[in-house]
């Protein structure tokens, strides 16, 4: 949670379909956390639930200021409890209704649901619940934002995503930025620009990630004592200046010829490395690996070319290609088992274009490994054309028990180490299980 010194507003930001200039918002517009500044390109605010004339008249007019003076306007709706949740649905829905009614609605680009949000609790609900009932009232886009570091929930709806993972590096930032940006939808970034909360590697980080798969940037400024962006602004203490000063570089890169011209994602951004992932037989010794689509662990357990052409659906459970895009895309996989596997197959629904390797670097069409052959590690490559979806993928295989159920160490540099992040089942096959169901 945040502290922002501010009367009854506080904006924070994120994507919508276009800027109040009509242009889709990229890595070229700026906005500060909780105020709005002569540099910014877009504001948003973050208003409570009120019953008090003068207060809801001051939001309103805010909304019209920023929305006179070209800014794109989105509005947060805190109106709810964002972790309880201890209020009916009835209840949340009225409360956000007094800050709906006092506004011009269109004057706003974009609604979002509170910030950093849970869907355990009833949140889930309590969210879908809050999307519906503000999308009856407001024809434009309401976009979720969740608590650092969940992803999106296969069955949330939205319109768009705001993210704040502060702290992240650049690969963890990036693949964390990718599982939003799958789903096809909007996202904007905050990135934190004040003392003591992150550090500023890990900010610059993020903003390279931005560039690199061009999208918005917010900054949360603010100063250590009252959490006030106007102090961070015009304070002279070298902390706040330097963040300060970094932040305004940051827009002049923004603003240089080269970015201002392309305004599109770097080349760089149709890959994305994936992690080998371990297989393990059970007890029949059957080694198994299972995606269903059901969430956006594909992002981590695959490296993907032609990531930009990617649609994951949470509601449907698939991954797709659209038959607008310009070329396919490709999922390749690295399995491998602790123990000798053999009798790897592959199965997808639909039917894909599949292609294994035993040594990660010659690929060969087909679903199976070959009869005679036995090994520890197998890539398997799914190919996705334009306008085809994949709902499914299975790999089967057989793994031989060891004869010992043990674990042999081997010191090295007169050291001995073993861990099992028990992320397949391999436990089944090594040690004595009392009761293995």
């Amino acid at each position: 949670m945040r502290r922002l010194a501010c009367c009854c507003a506080l904006p924070l930001v994120l994507a919508s379909v276009s800027s109040a200039d009509g242009r889709r918002l990229d890595f070229r517009d700026i906005g500060i956390y909780g105020t709005l500044y002569d540099f910014c390109t877009f504001t948003v605010y973050k208003f409570q639930a009120t019953d008090d004339p003068a207060s809801l008249q001051h939001i309103r007019q805010m909304v019209h200021d920023a929305h006179e003076a070209g800014k794109f306007t989105l509005v947060g709706l805190y109106t709810f409890d964002r972790v309880t949740h201890k209020e009916p649905l009835d209840v949340y829905g009225r409360q956000t209704d007094q800050v709906l009614d006092a506004l011009d609605l269109s004057e706003v680009d974009a609604f979002f649901l509170s910030e950093e949000n849970v869907t355990w609790n009833n949140g889930l609900a309590i969210l879908n619940g809050l999307y519906d009932h503000v999308k009856s009232r407001y024809p434009g886009p309401v976009y979720q934002w969740y608590t650092n570091p969940d992803v999106p929930h296969a069955k949330q709806r939205a319109d768009g995503w705001i993210i704040d993972p502060y702290g992240f590096r650049h690969t963890e930032f990036r693949r964390y930025l990718m599982k939003y940006l799958v789903t096809g939808k909007p996202v904007i970034a905050c990135l934190n620009a004040s003392e003591d909360v992150a550090s500023w590697e890990s900010s610059q980080d993020q903003a390279m990630a931005c560039a690199e798969l061009n999208v918005p940037m917010f900054f949360y400024g603010v100063d250590r004592e009252l959490g006030a962006p106007n102090i961070w602004r015009g304070s002279d203490e070298p902390g706040l200046a330097s963040w300060r000063g970094w932040v305004y570089r940051v827009r002049e890169f923004q603003q240089s010829p080269g970015m201002v011209s392309a305004a599109k994602p770097f080349a760089s951004a149709a890959f994305s490395p994936g992690r080998p992932v371990e297989v393990a037989g059970d007890l029949n010794g059957e080694a198994t690996y299972v995606e269903t689509f059901d969430s956006v662990r594909f992002v981590d357990d695959s490296t993907i070319e032609g990531f930009l052409g990617l649609r994951w659906s949470g509601e449907d459970e698939t991954l797709s290609v659209p038959p607008t895009a310009p070329a396919p895309a490709a999922l390749t996989y690295h399995l491998f088992s602790l123990l000798p596997l053999s009798g790897a197959a592959v199965t997808a629904d639909p039917e894909s274009a599949v292609e294994l390797s035993t040594d990660g670097l010659t690929f060969r069409p087909g679903a199976s490994t070959p009869a005679d052959w036995q090994g520890r590690n197998v890539w398997v490559r799914l190919t996705l054309a334009p306008g085809s979806t994949l709902r499914e993928w299975s790999l089967k295989g057989r793994v031989v028990p060891p004869a010992e159920r043990a674990v042999v160490l081997q010191p090295v540099r007169g050291q001995c180490h073993y861990e099992d992040g028990f992320s397949a089942p391999r436990y089944l096959q090594l040690a004595e299980v009392d009761h293995p169901d």
